[in-house]
């Protein structure tokens, strides 16, 4: 049968998707995530700008997480 299939996903990809619905409510993995960029970057004034939107983007989608 076409169109048939699983897959564990990421909430943010699985939820975004129209076509795709959960089976399960519970939460089948973690993982953890590190931004990393180099010392200098750092300087910069956009580096803590995208920073502080990853971890508001994940925060909304995850919810709370480790300040």
């Amino acid at each position: 049968m076409a169109g048939l299939g699983l897959a564990v996903l990421p909430r943010i990809i699985g939820d975004s998707e129209p076509g795709l619905r959960r089976l399960t409510g519970e939460i089948l993995g973690r993982q953890s995530l590190s931004v990393v960029y180099r010392r200098e970057a750092a300087l910069a004034s956009s580096v803590p700008i995208i920073v502080r939107f990853l971890i508001n983007v994940m925060r909304r989608h995850f919810g709370a997480m480790p300040r």
